[in-house]
């Protein structure tokens, strides 16, 4: 086998190059430039994989956990009684339960115990109630009917009359809090921002 070769009419020591800079045409310069060449196109991959990947799976859930929004569906009482300056609201609520699809979650219902709600004005507790137990199935939903009520509440005048006009345009927001227990030991907490006057479903986290 040669060990000479003829280069742009020269003759070189293929044996004697060991930095190969006869096979390799590109300078020595210009190598980190494709090292980082190299570097931004794996980067590439991995976000275009990463994108493919959420698009894929984002119907599903990995631990088939349930999400929850609230509707208020009527509301009552909040004018003030013959109690002069106390009132009694009454609150009807419909929970909307999905589960998503799971992959990697319990394949079996999920459930929750007895739990109770409480509702909020302007961080004054203005009515509460009890939450019967429920279970959802696996990539499921469920409407889960909840009432609150109040008993001569009493709260300043001037945040009661903003209560009762917001409540007449549909912008009163309150705060429903949910205490939804999944054991004997473990509950969950959900907090929703629902506006009464409305049939719109807001989310709870």
């Amino acid at each position: 086998m040669p060990t000479k070769d003829e280069v742009d009419g020269s003759m070189v020591d293929l044996e004697n190059d060991p930095k190969g800079k006869i096979c390799n045409p590109m300078p020595e310069d210009d190598q980190p430039n494709t090292i980082y060449f190299r570097i931004c196109y794996l980067l590439y991959i991995i976000v275009v994989a990463v994108i493919l990947g959420l698009m894929i799976f984002r119907p599903y859930s990995f631990t088939g956990h349930p999400s929850i929004s609230l509707i208020v569906d009527a509301f009552t009482g909040l004018s003030q009684n013959d109690t002069f300056d106390r009132f009694s609201p009454f609150f009807n609520f419909t929970l909307d339960v999905k589960r998503p699809r799971n992959l990697f979650g319990t394949p079996h219902d999920f459930c929750y115990f007895s739990g109770d709600v409480t509702v909020f004005y302007k961080e004054v507790k203005i009515s509460d109630g009890p939450i019967e137990g429920y279970c959802v199935r696996k990539d499921g939903k469920q409407a889960i009917m909840l009432f609150a009520w109040g008993k001569d509440v009493e709260m300043p005048d001037i945040l009661h009359n903003q209560l009762v006009d917001d409540a007449r345009h549909g912008v009163a927001e309150v705060k429903v809090n949910l205490y939804l227990p999944i054991s004997h030991s473990w509950y969950e907490f959900w907090v929703c921002r629902a506006k009464i006057g409305t049939m719109e479903a807001f989310p709870c986290n």
